[in-house]
């Protein structure tokens, strides 16, 4: 009698089941409002986070906390690396956050994160490190 998990039946159904999951995996993910994008750097100290759900930017600085409605542009490839740009517009003020998909460290904790960005907030520049939020599944 033949092992029941070498029949091909049984690995069919295993792989189907497989696609589901991370069909419903991403699906949940990318419409989830709450997933964003956070940036840290240092010298000046600053903060920034994005929501996508509402398309927020909150930039915290030493001279206070602005927070302004986006729109994307990206991703698109710079240089062979996945770039992806945010730009605000107000009469106001401008910010644009250029966010590049590659290896970065934070000078101050030594922490790891999966982007570079750079945020240009009317005349002045931030550089530093950031990752995608995602928030915990919950059942």
């Amino acid at each position: 009698m033949k092992n029941i998990f070498n029949t091909f039946r049984y690995r069919k159904l295993l792989a189907l089941m497989s696609v589901l999951l991370c069909s419903v995996t991403a699906q949940a993910y990318f419409m989830n409002p709450a997933t964003g994008f956070m940036a840290v750097g240092h010298g000046p100290e600053w903060r920034l986070d994005i929501t996508f759900g509402n398309k927020t930017m909150v930039l915290k600085t030493a001279d206070g906390e602005a927070k302004y409605r986006y729109y994307k542009l990206g991703p698109t490839l710079r240089h062979g690396q996945k770039t992806t740009i945010y730009k605000m517009h107000s009469r106001e003020h401008v910010m644009n956050v250029v966010v590049v998909s590659r290896f970065c460290q934070d000078t101050g904790s030594g922490k790891a994160y999966t982007a570079t960005v750079t945020v240009h907030h009317d005349d002045k520049s931030y550089t530093g490190c950031g990752m995608e939020i995602v928030p915990p599944f919950e059942d």
